[in-house]
């Protein structure tokens, strides 16, 4: 007869495939293998950007922006749009001051040598594929095709600009945040009820994580739908067989109330500091608009 997932034996998926009882001693160099491979290649395939000079935003950002030349202009990042050094009188939708504080270390500690600041942006890289693979693994309970998704991620050309582009480097920072984030989450909700005090500083950190990914780049807001939709689809948490859909509804809102805090607050200092929530700063006809929105939808 199958036995029903509690709580308790979800929480634990973490070591199932490190327990010498259910899994053999190749399976788990296997996966370790694949794991290293993934980082390794994908630390290779981006270490040519370290001699990448600075390119394009680059230099507006970063070479000619005097706001991450000193410390006193740090206040000022949580307070105005991201190009607000360089355009003060323009309405702009960046809001960003992680990003610009993320800019403000690099310059403090690299100066203007771009090796410094290619190599972080590579290493960035690595902390997702990471991610990637610890979510993955906490999500499909299997090391070795978690793996084989970090190595697929890792080298995916479709990062080859957020990696080597340092003026893109919101974009690895952001995910980076939001994955662990999300992962936090997993963990909070999969562990065991009595364990309170444990589960709550899991949900408090992915609290600040999500916080700080808001204030890295706007995507992150994505994050709230995406637990939203897996805590329905994967039943997380759950002890009961059969839980009726209404009180499974009920029981991700409520996990989910918490973020929706986290975002009211990013959106009241985002009206505040670019004087509106958005602005249009190239206007379109509506008919072009609907045109874009089958390749949007693709």
């Amino acid at each position: 007869m199958h036995r029903a997932q509690t709580p308790e034996s979800i929480g634990n998926v973490e070591t199932l495939d490190d327990n010498p009882r259910l899994s053999s001693t190749r399976a788990v160099s296997l996966h370790q293998l694949i794991l290293l491979l993934a980082l390794v290649a994908t630390f290779l395939v981006y270490a040519g950007s370290l001699t990448f000079p600075f390119a394009y935003d680059d230099h507006l950002q970063i070479v000619q922006n005097r706001s991450v030349q000193s410390w006193q202009f740090v206040p000022h990042y949580f307070a105005s749009h991201v190009w607000s050094y360089q355009y003060p009188h323009l309405l702009s939708n960046y809001y960003r001051p992680l990003f610009l504080l993320w800019l403000r270390l690099h310059d403090a500690v690299f100066g203007l040598a771009p090796w410094g600041w290619h190599l972080t942006s590579v290493l960035l890289h690595l902390g997702v594929t990471f991610a990637v693979y610890r979510l993955a693994r906490r999500i499909i309970r299997d090391a070795r095709w978690a793996a084989v998704a970090a190595l697929v991620f890792g080298l995916h050309p479709v990062h080859i600009e957020a990696v080597a582009y340092v003026s893109a480097v919101c974009d690895p920072l952001m995910v980076l945040l939001l994955l662990s984030s999300f992962i936090c989450y997993l963990r909070a909700w999969e562990r065991p009820t009595p364990a309170r005090p444990q589960k709550h500083r899991w949900l408090a950190a992915s609290l600040v994580l999500y916080a700080m990914a808001t204030l890295t780049k706007e995507p992150a807001l994505l994050l709230v739908p995406m637990l939203f939709a897996y805590d329905l689809i994967s039943r997380l948490g759950e002890s009961e067989p059969v839980t009726p859909p209404g009180r499974r509804l009920w029981m991700a809102i409520r996990r989910i109330a918490p973020y929706l805090v986290v975002t009211l607050g990013y959106l009241v200092a985002r009206y505040f500091a670019l004087k509106g929530l958005s602005h249009t700063v190239t206007p379109l006809p509506l008919s072009t608009e609907v045109m874009t929105w089958p390749w949007i939808l693709w």
